[in-house]
């Protein structure tokens, strides 16, 4: 059983040995630039003769990021072509070939498993033959196995134990152990995948392969030193390199920007789900309608407008490699540079770094301008008094981008602080914000006031525009022996215009800035009024009684609109009144007609030439004479209540008032 497996591990060996033969090309990594999108640009730069092959050995992850990216620059290439093994690929394949090596089976459940192939067998003496099955059988306690080969004598049993060494007859078996070992040496890691780029070309000559990969977002951190006369800023970033191969003298870069970066799954094979058509049967050909065609010439038009122009996918094979990177010769310094709306810094010396390892490179050592203020953020002031915010307001003047960090803030050679900071602009202002000022004391009261401010009625609408005043009184008391300089941050309030003060010193989406000084051991308040303007509109026309009585009486409204609103309430009670009138003779006009109603039916009871028949049309004719009496009535009301409404509408739209 030992040389069995000895003999196994050598045929393996072997087999892959004949499969790395062929001779690969190793380019080294030049040129790394790290995005602050969660992305590399790795390049690759070597020199390569005639037709040679490249492994690219990455993660699981990054496949479709390489394959989605990857940009080849060779002067002389006659074709380029990049192989892989697609997910789930290798199952496939392997389950199509002769040989089933699925769940790492035993010798004896490989030969039962190719039960009728030709195979040669030693013990060490040569047997050939067929193998017709295997049988595993008890001698005592042992378990014994053997295999059964159909010879040209017969069934000859052998012994598992036996053999020294096997192989199968069969050319096309001994090929399609060959690409099995293939596919598992390909798939021996479940982590990585290997991508395989052939150039083909002739000569000695310069080749560039780039590819994005995914990359952990570079980080920076700043030191904001206020000690000196002029304040220094100084930033770090901290790099890591995730990838597989060591930097090795390559030339970095930092590119600080918000590139749109995003995953396609392109590695996994992706089927389309196609219709099954039935097949046609003479005689059974259904009618069908046709679309309407294009004329050649529209087609030619059409295709000329699709299709990239020559000249463009001639100057394509020139372009400019991304990014455009220098050698450099320090491994301590970034040199910066604007890149169109981004910004790039590149590493002015070669930098070293291990795989799987991380690094912290200088990227800015300058002075900038910066002042020390006080903060007071008047939307956190909801509780009585509060310590405002020590700040540094600094400028930008270091000529380059600074991208989002934490910063550390010294103060006359001491830490004081620590503060964030978004992107900064070329010249841009922030304020860094790094511990409280308790030797300051704050506090706001707030007083909200209602006016109105004017009265307009046009076209039968009335509308009122008041404003709602809001005064916040801000105070601070300074018990240090120094003078402050407060910056106050009070909130906008949507659709409130300000006030007082009449200026601000500046404004941001959400705040007013205002500036003042608080004197050493002294008290300083700072008034803030907002208004609010509040619109209410009446319809006249349709407006209640009651209602037309309060906005006539009410001293908000001046006096010219109350002597209007009381003309049009007196109309008002007089069609009220008309309404009310008709309502009680339309009641006495029901009650009368149910009156009749009853007579009628007793007068039919009695007969109408009976004593009580005819008191009965006595009274039918009384009922008559009073029916006729408040039908005129109605008329008469009724169109005193159209003549009263039409002069209330004339009289609500003939109004014009501005006040």
């Amino acid at each position: 059983m030992k040389r069995l497996i000895v003999f196994t591990v050598l045929l393996l060996t072997t087999v892959y040995a004949v499969l790395s033969a062929e001779e690969k090309l190793s380019l080294p990594v030049r040129n790394v630039s790290l995005f602050t999108s969660g992305v590399s640009y790795v390049r690759h730069t070597g020199q390569v003769e005639g037709n040679r092959s490249l492994e690219i050995v990455i993660s699981k992850d990054a496949v479709n990021d390489v394959l989605k990216s990857i940009v080849v620059r060779d002067p002389r290439s006659t074709g380029a072509v990049l192989s892989f093994s697609p997910e789930g690929v290798i199952d496939t394949a392997l389950g199509g070939l002769s040989i089933d090596f699925s769940g790492e089976p035993s010798l004896i459940e490989l030969f039962s498993r190719m039960k009728g192939a030709l195979v040669e067998v030693r013990t060490p003496d040569s047997v050939q033959g067929r193998i017709a099955g295997t049988e595993i059988f008890h001698e005592g306690t042992v378990v014994k196995q053997r295999l059964i080969l159909l010879t040209a004598v017969g069934f000859v049993p052998i012994s598992i134990q036996d053999i020294s060494s096997f192989h199968f007859l069969d050319t096309s078996v001994a090929e399609d152990i060959e690409v099995a070992l293939r596919l598992f040496a390909e798939s021996r890691s479940e982590k990585t995948r290997t991508v395989s780029l052939s150039l083909q070309g002739n000569g000695s000559r310069v080749v560039e392969v780039g590819y994005i990969l995914p990359a952990p977002v570079w980080k920076a951190t700043w030191r904001l030193d206020y000690s000196e006369d002029t304040p220094v800023l100084q930033g770090w970033a901290i790099v890591e390199n995730t990838s597989d191969n060591d930097w090795n003298g390559i030339e970095l870069s930092l590119i600080s920007g918000r590139p749109v970066s995003f995953i396609q799954n392109l590695y996994d094979p992706y089927y389309v789900d196609r219709p099954t058509i039935p097949l046609a049967i003479a005689g059974t050909l259904k009618p069908r309608t046709h679309e309407e065609g294009f004329s050649a010439s529209r087609m030619m038009t059409y295709g000329e407008e699709v299709e990239m122009p020559m000249a463009a996918m001639e100057s394509f094979s020139d372009m400019k490699r991304a990014p455009a990177l220098a050698s450099g010769s320090s491994a301590t310094s970034m040199e910066a540079r604007p890149l169109g709306d981004i910004f790039e810094f590149t590493s002015a010396a070669p930098v070293t770094l291990g795989r799987r390892q991380s690094a912290m490179i200088p990227l800015v050592d300058a002075p900038v301008r910066a002042r020390k203020i006080t903060l007071l953020q008047g939307k956190d002031m909801s509780v009585t008094v509060v310590h405002p915010l020590l700040c540094i307001e600094m400028v930008n003047t270091s000529g380059v981008k600074l991208p989002a960090g934490p910063v550390t803030v010294f103060d006359e050679g001491q830490y004081a602080g620590d503060a964030l900071m978004d992107f900064l602009a070329e010249n841009g202002k922030k304020l860094i914000s790094y511990a409280e000022d308790v030797a300051l004391t704050a506090g706001v009261v707030s007083r909200s006031e209602g006016e109105r401010v004017s009265v307009t009625v046009t076209r039968g609408v009335m509308t009122i525009t008041r404003r709602n005043s809001l005064k916040n009184i801000y105070s601070v008391k300074n018990s240090a022996n120094r003078a402050r300089t407060l910056l106050l941050e009070h909130p906008v309030r949507q659709g409130a215009s300000l006030v007082s003060p009449a200026t601000y010193t500046e404004r941001t989406a959400e705040s007013y800035r205002f500036e003042f000084e608080v004197p050493a051991a002294k008290e300083a308040s700072l008034v803030v009024i907002e208004e609010t303007p509040v619109l209410e509109s009446v319809q006249l026309g349709r407006i209640a009684l009651d209602s037309l009585v309060y906005y006539a009486s009410t001293r908000d409204i001046p006096e010219t609109v109350r002597k209007a609103l009381d003309r049009l309430a007196s109309q008002r009670r007089i069609i009220e009144q008309i309404e009310q009138e008709i309502g009680q003779n339309e009641e006495l006009r029901a009650t009368e007609m149910e009156n009749q109603e009853r007579i009628r039916q007793n007068m039919l009871a009695v007969g109408p030439d009976s004593a009580t028949g005819k008191e009965y049309v006595q009274r039918l004719t009384i009922s008559d004479r009073e029916l006729e009496k408040l039908g005129a009535e109605l008329v008469s009301q009724r169109k005193k209540l159209l003549e009263a409404k039409m002069l209330f509408d004339q009289d609500v739209a003939s109004l014009s008032i501005t006040e």
